[in-house]
């Protein structure tokens, strides 16, 4: 069941539809049921954390909006339609489709995770070290490792802000 959520602050989403898809009608499943969720992303918490407590200087970011910038293909949208009331006095709906990928639902943690992998893995020449880094250090959308090192915490942060934002995706909260 969607419900609406008001940002009058945001230049971008002042108004955003939020979807429960864990919500249930009678005895159906709810969407999330319905869904293959992917593999447990959890299980890395361990070793991310033992890499942020590895070295002197912890490094933590988070990507900013991360499921919003997963762009849907256009074939693809028709399987993500939802129903919005046009006019709820005369009971008339109209039909939307998703651009982006829908917050909520169970395998978006997984779908994130291979669209980082996909980016990172294809990064080359002297940003590929900090981007093969970068990938071991992700959790979901948060980052956390380490650095001995000043000058080595400081080029880790710039490559792996540039080699991010070359995807579309701002690391955050350095």
């Amino acid at each position: 069941m969607p419900f609406v959520v008001f940002k009058p602050d945001s230049s971008t989403t002042p108004v955003r539809p939020v979807f429960d898809a864990s919500s249930k009608f009678g005895k159906a499943p709810s969407v999330n049921e319905l869904l293959e969720k992917g593999s447990n992303l959890l299980e890395l918490l361990p070793t991310i954390i033992f890499q942020f407590r590895e070295d002197r200087i912890g490094i933590v970011a988070d990507i900013r909006k991360a499921f919003q910038i997963i762009e849907v293909t256009e074939k693809d949208r028709d399987y993500l339609r939802f129903l919005w009331w046009e006019d709820p006095i005369k009971r008339t709906v109209k039909i939307y489709r998703h651009r982006r990928v829908v917050f909520g639902l169970n395998f978006n943690p997984f779908l994130l995770a291979a669209v980082l992998e996909l980016h990172l893995r294809s990064v080359k020449g002297s940003q590929k070290e900090v981007a093969q880094k970068l990938w071991r250090s992700f959790c979901v959308d948060s980052c956390a490792t380490s650095a001995s090192s000043y000058e080595e915490y400081e080029r880790f942060r710039q490559l792996a802000t540039n080699s991010m934002s070359e995807a579309g995706m701002n690391l955050r909260n350095w």
